[in-house]
């Protein structure tokens, strides 16, 4: 446990984030339950999004791999990373969505932009890698979030 946090202390932050979480969640399962019969963004595009997905574990798992015989395990995170930002540009091309590509190419720019930092410390890459492309994918389902309540 970090400095000032107990176990109960944590249980009781725990408990109360669940509590809070409670309603949110009612509410996505019920529009979940009610959209279950819709058709999908996949609707016709299986094959395209199979063979994208797998062309991208692919190179994520033989990246690390490289990464894993070469010594590089700390840069394990930032190929991973990467991967995934060439995803999102990937997954615009499927679904034809700007956001998607405007997020991959953020994701890209920042972890490009964060090379000579990470290059500078001994830590593991997953220390700035991790928050970068949580706030960054948190953000886009933010916004897209507000686009499809405000009803644009």
């Amino acid at each position: 446990m970090g400095a000032g946090v107990t176990r109960p202390r944590l249980a009781r932050a725990t408990r109360r984030g669940l509590r809070r979480g409670g309603a949110p969640r009612r509410r996505f399962g019920i529009w979940t339950g009610l959209s279950w019969s819709e058709p999908t963004a996949l609707e016709g595009r299986y094959a395209s999004f199979g063979i994208v997905v797998a062309a991208e574990v692919l190179l994520a798992g033989a990246g690390v791999l490289v990464l894993a015989t070469r010594g590089g395990n700390r840069w394990m995170a930032w190929w991973v990373a990467v991967v995934v930002a060439a995803h999102f540009l990937s997954l615009s091309w499927i679904f034809g969505g700007w956001i998607l590509t405007v997020l991959g190419v953020v994701q890209l720019a920042g972890l490009v932009g964060m090379l000579g930092l990470l290059r500078g410390t001994p830590v593991p890459t997953s220390r700035f890698v991790g928050p970068w492309m949580g706030a960054t994918i948190f953000g886009t389902a933010l916004l897209l979030g507000a686009s499809v309540l405000s009803g644009r």
